[in-house]
């Protein structure tokens, strides 16, 4: 995020496209500021086993996950690229219409 945040501040934003996307993607994501570097947040709802709401986090250094994701990303591109191309089905198979059969095979039409 490209906000300007105060040192022991934070701001998080509700995941509508993530949520959309995946169920088990955070609720809110966001960033921190602590001690001069940027922390990413993501917080899920949740209930206790009592049925009490709760804030589920977890933060982690903006940076790494930066990197992270990039690498995620360059792994998938990679693996996208090495599947094998969906075949074409109907190219595989033998002409069947009448044009292709054998005369003594062709009906005729009255």
């Amino acid at each position: 995020m490209a906000l300007n945040i105060e040192n022991g501040k934070g701001l998080a934003f509700y995941n509508d496209k993530g949520l959309d996307r995946n169920e088990k993607a955070p609720t809110f994501t966001g960033e921190i500021m602590l001690e001069g570097k940027r922390v990413e947040v993501a917080i899920w709802e949740r209930r206790t086993k009592a049925g009490k709401k709760m804030l589920s986090m977890m933060v982690e250094d903006a940076n790494s996950a930066q990197i992270e994701r990039a690498e995620r990303k360059l792994e998938y591109l990679r693996n996208k690229s090495e599947k094998p191309e969906p075949r074409d089905e109907l190219a595989e198979k033998p002409d069947t219409t009448e044009k292709a059969l054998p005369t003594s095979n062709r009906r005729k039409v009255a």
